[in-house]
C-alpha cells in the first residue's frame, strides 16, 4: 500500500497532500462503531461498556474460528480490488477500496469462497453488536478500507479543499495497478457508506490474511502510529498478529 500512496503523491493529482493519506498502519475495516463507557457500571447489566463489548467479541470466537477454517486457506483474507470515492460536484473528500461485490468481474472457486466467507464473517460481527445494541447504525454494513480522507488536512481550513478523483482514475498509478487486461473504464455503483452512486474502478491492491478483530479506541494512536487496541479475538489461537 505505501508503493500505491507513494506514486499517487509522484503524480498529478489536484488537491493532494501527505497530509490527507491514511498511514499503512492504521489502514482497516470499521465492523461498526460503538459509544462505551471506560469502566463497569454496577447499576445495570446491559451498559454498553469496554469490558462488557470485549466480552460480547470474544464469546464469538468459536464461530470466528469455525467460519474462517472453510475453504483451502483456512484463514480469512480480503482482497482489495474496488476503488472508489466520496464525491460531489467540487471534487472528492474520501477515497476507499474495499473487496469486490457482485460486479461480475471474473474469479476463481477459491476466490469466491474467500469473498463470501469475509462478508459472513464481518455480518455476524456486526449483527452481534446490533442485536445487543452496541452499534445503534441503520444503515447495512460496508466493507471498505478509507484510503484518503481530506478532514486529516494540514493545516486545518474551516473550508474543506477537496482533491480529484478524476485524476486519480486518470493517473498512471492506476494504469500500474490494475489487473492485467483490464480497461480504465470506472462504473457508477453506490458508495460505501453513502446511498448517491459514486465511481468506482477495479484495481489490484493485495490480498491481505486477517488474523483477528480488535476492538479499538477512536482516535487513538499507538507508537507506530496504529490505532491501541482495548483487546482482541483471533480466529485460530494459533495464528500469530499480522501487520
Amino acid at each position: 500500500m505505501t508503493k500505491f500512496q507513494s506514486s499517487l503523491l509522484e503524480g498529478s493529482v489536484d488537491g493532494l497532500d501527505p497530509s490527507i493519506l491514511i498511514k499503512p498502519r492504521r489502514l482497516h475495516f470499521t465492523l461498526g462503531v460503538m459509544s462505551l463507557s471506560p469502566q463497569s457500571s454496577i447499576s445495570s447489566q446491559s451498559s454498553t461498556t469496554v469490558e462488557s463489548a470485549l466480552t460480547l467479541l470474544r464469546s464469538l470466537q468459536p464461530q470466528l474460528t469455525e467460519l474462517c477454517a472453510v475453504g483451502k486457506s483456512g484463514t480469512l483474507q480480503a482482497s482489495l480490488e474496488r476503488l472508489g470515492a466520496f464525491e460531489s460536484k467540487d471534487g472528492a473528500r474520501v477515497m476507499w477500496v474495499s473487496p469486490r461485490e457482485n460486479e461480475g468481474w471474473p474469479e476463481s472457486e477459491e476466490e469466491l469462497e474467500e469473498r463470501v466467507k469475509l462478508v459472513r464473517v464481518a455480518d455476524m460481527v456486526h449483527r452481534a453488536f446490533k442485536d445487543a445494541e452496541y452499534i445503534t447504525e441503520t444503515r447495512p454494513l460496508k466493507l471498505h478500507c478509507t484510503l484518503i480522507n481530506t478532514s486529516y488536512r494540514k493545516p486545518f481550513s474551516r473550508k474543506p479543499q477537496l482533491f480529484s478523483f478524476t485524476d486519480v482514475l486518470a493517473s498512471n498509478t492506476l494504469s500500474e495497478f490494475r489487473p492485467n487486461g483490464y480497461s480504465t473504464q470506472a462504473t457508477s455503483v453506490s458508495s460505501p457508506s453513502e446511498s448517491s452512486p459514486d465511481r468506482t474502478t477495479r484495481v489490484a491492491l493485495g490480498t491481505y490474511t486477517i488474523p483477528e478483530i480488535q476492538l479499538c479506541a477512536m482516535g487513538s494512536h499507538g507508537p507506530e502510529d496504529e490505532y491501541v487496541s482495548l483487546g482482541s479475538v483471533k480466529f485460530n489461537a494459533d495464528v500469530a498478529r499480522g501487520e
